[in-house]
């Protein structure tokens, strides 16, 4: 069988996007449902959606999808009147019932794949299986019933039938025909009489009563809304009996509001947005170039009030180029909750996979990122769910026996400070066990015995990070593959983020994850090192220091400066990347940038600092396999290429080789081809 919706094309887009959201409202709502949490109120979503997808689907001609959700509804309203405890078959039901119907999703995008109706027909009698148990036998499925509940909805509905050209009178006569055949109960102006004899006036006034309104949709809006003779279909509920009510709108302005309302929000290609943003980069490239132009002018020729009235206008092209800026890039972003809704279902087809009981609690939906970093974001949020389901959570005998309950949580916590988005990624499970990561270790040789026992817990437990590590031997589907969580570390320092642990042994344990919001265009501090530009993304700065050599501390043979009481270790960039053993400590003044990562403050020893910018990340990604602490590059307003320091992979480094002498050799030639 193939399916032929009767919708247009941009309909269509409607109809999968509507079918989509209800699709996963009904899902979330099933596994809280199961979980046995806000039982009315989830099957009254549930009941809500599948209602809705079959008026959809009965709209769009779409047989099999109408007849199986009105099949389903016709269950849940037996369960929605409280007629029936919910059992763990209707769970099954209804998630075998959202799995088939999202596979009947995919004949809509390709009209030639044939669709199997067995499924279809098979879940339909077994959904007739619990309208057959006697207790079923007074359930009421009216896909309306709202409207008899409500006192102010006992008047007449209305119903606008806005007729098509030429002919109208014979269009008009032929709908109401139509109507007349269906046996519902209706008063129409001008009646089928006066259309008859030819007296017609377009739109046609349909009045139904609140149970004729219910059969309407039901038995005739299909029929009706792809009607040769119908150009549109209106229903005006009527207003609450208030004296101080306005006046109901026309046809021709309800219409003209609708239109209006629907033209505030559409759809843009990314592509077409992304080619935006591009165009936006090079701007703010030439402006910073326009700018560096102005200053020397300026020194030149201080006095002269043409140049002045150029600095003024350069500075309010700043401030245009800015707010174009803010605006592309907020275009571009997406709320969390287009990802974190799918995860639900995820937890529970993991819990019972391995035999654990899971539930998910999120807050901060409402966080927006750049669509890159959520796609990114997506990946490593769902392996950090399956870390936590397989390794964290624990069976329900082993929580029951240690004074936990059996349902295990995980939670996802998300906030917006500043230009930066927080993420905590959490559960109750059994914690990470420092020895055992310990005894894996030194038993696959990554550290000497000694080292590690010397090492603290929480240094230890940052090794899950390490390139192939994992405590555990097998391999299984979830995970203990030797790989993920380094990959993890690494795409959060790409996108120019922070990850770090907290745990405890037998409580749990919390992944905190910090990223830009966006990643085109960032703020950067210009700094200078052996006559080559380079930039430190302002997210990591904390402060700028300017001191002299006799302030630099040695401790166990490495510089430190004390800064407010606190002992900060120091990086010579110069030394790092170019083998220069200057020693800091006999120079006469010292440009530290202080910056904090894993909330551990470092100073990075600078020859000069240029000031602040913004900067247009352009991508090297041979430069950035090849030397990881450069994370990318950009074009200063000067025309030199700029490289963006990685300091979450720099830091990461001396960490990890602390015993080495952690030196990257770049040579002049070298630097110059990692610009290609």
């Amino acid at each position: 069988m193939k399916v032929q919706l009767s919708l247009t094309p941009q309909e269509q887009l409607v109809f999968l996007k509507d079918l989509d959201e209800h699709l996963l409202q009904s899902e979330n709502a099933l596994v809280e449902l199961e979980h046995g949490e806000n039982e009315t109120s989830s099957i009254e979503q549930l009941f809500r959606s599948f209602h809705t997808i079959k008026g959809n689907s009965g709209i769009a001609d779409y047989t099999l999808l109408h007849d199986l959700t009105h099949e389903i509804e016709s269950v849940l309203s037996v369960y929605r009147a409280k007629k029936r405890q919910v059992s763990e078959g209707l769970i099954s039901l209804l998630f075998k019932s959202i799995d088939l119907m999202r596979s009947l999703r995919a004949p809509i995008l390709s009209p030639k794949t044939d669709v199997e109706t067995e499924p279809v027909e098979a879940l339909i009698r077994e959904a007739k299986l619990f309208l057959s148990k006697p207790e079923a036998s007074e359930r009421s499925i009216s896909a309306h019933s709202e409207l008899d509940k409500d006192p102010h909805l006992h008047n007449n509905m209305s119903i606008y039938i806005n007729l098509t050209e030429p002919m109208p009178a014979v269009r008009g006569f032929q709908v109401l025909q139509l109507i007349e055949k269906s046996g519902i109960d209706y008063t129409s102006e001008p009646t089928f009489n006066e259309i008859k004899a030819g007296n017609i006036q377009n739109p046609i006034n349909i009045q139904l009563s609140p149970t004729g309104l219910a059969e309407f949709i039901e038995k005739l809006i299909p029929s009706l809304s792809t009607h040769d003779g119908v150009k549109a279909i209106h229903i005006q509920y009527p207003q609450p009996n208030n004296p101080n009510k306005t006046k109901p709108k026309t046809l021709s302005e309800a219409i003209t509001q609708d239109t209006e309302e629907e033209l505030q929000e559409i759809q843009i290609n990314i592509r077409k947005l992304d080619g935006l943003i591009n165009l936006l980069g090079e701007i703010l490239i030439d402006r910073n170039k326009i700018s560096q132009n102005i200053l020397r002018l300026e020194e030149k020729y201080s006095i002269d009030p043409h140049v002045m009235e150029l600095l003024d206008l350069v500075n309010h092209l700043g401030k245009i180029t800015y707010n174009l800026q803010t605006e592309l890039l907020n275009i571009r972003t997406i709320p969390l909750n287009n990802i974190v809704e799918k995860y639900p279902r995820l937890i529970r087809e993991l819990g019972h996979q391995l035999g654990k009981k899971v539930k998910l609690e999120i807050t901060g939906q409402h966080v927006e990122l750049d669509r890159l970093i959520l796609k990114h974001l997506n990946e490593l949020i769902i392996h950090l769910i399956r870390n936590s389901v397989d390794h964290g959570i624990e069976s329900p005998e082993y929580r029951l026996a240690r004074g936990k309950k059996e349902l295990g949580t995980i939670r996802i916590d998300a906030h917006q400070k500043h230009n930066k988005a927080h993420f905590v990624i959490s559960d109750d499970g059994n914690g990470i066990d420092p020895n055992s990561i310990r005894e894996s270790l030194v038993r696959k040789n990554i550290l000497e015995k000694a080292e590690a026992q010397r090492t603290s817990d929480q240094e230890i437990i940052r090794y899950i990070f390490y390139p192939g590590f994992s405590t555990k031997d097998e391999v299984s589907e979830i995970s203990g593959r030797g790989v993920g969580m380094d990959v993890v570390q690494n795409t959060i320092q790409k996108l120019g983020g922070q990850i770090s642990i907290d745990s405890e042994k037998g409580v749990g344990t919390s992944f905190r994850i910090t990223l830009p919001l966006t990643l085109a265009i960032i703020h950067g501090l210009v700094t200078q090192v052996n006559k080559k530009t380079f930039v430190i993304p302002i997210n990591y700065v904390e402060e700028v220091l300017r001191c002299r050599g006799e302030d630099v501390r040695i401790m166990n043979k490495k510089p430190h400066i004390i800064l407010r009481d606190t002992l900060i270790p120091l990086v010579n960039l110069t030394a790092l990347l170019y083998g220069n053993n200057l020693d800091i400590a006999k120079s006469g003044k010292l440009f530290i940038v202080v910056v904090v990562y894993n909330d551990k403050p470092t100073g990075i020893v600078v020859d000069k600092l240029l000031g602040e910018e913004e900067i247009v990340i352009k991508n090297i990604d041979y430069a950035a396999d090849k030397y990881y602490i450069i994370h990318s590059a950009t074009i200063m307003g000067t025309g030199d290429v700029g490289l963006i320091l990685d300091i979450a992979s720099l830091l990461d480094y001396l960490t990890m080789h602390r015993e080495e002498s952690a030196r990257i050799l770049v040579s002049d030639t070298n630097h110059e081809n990692t610009h290609r």
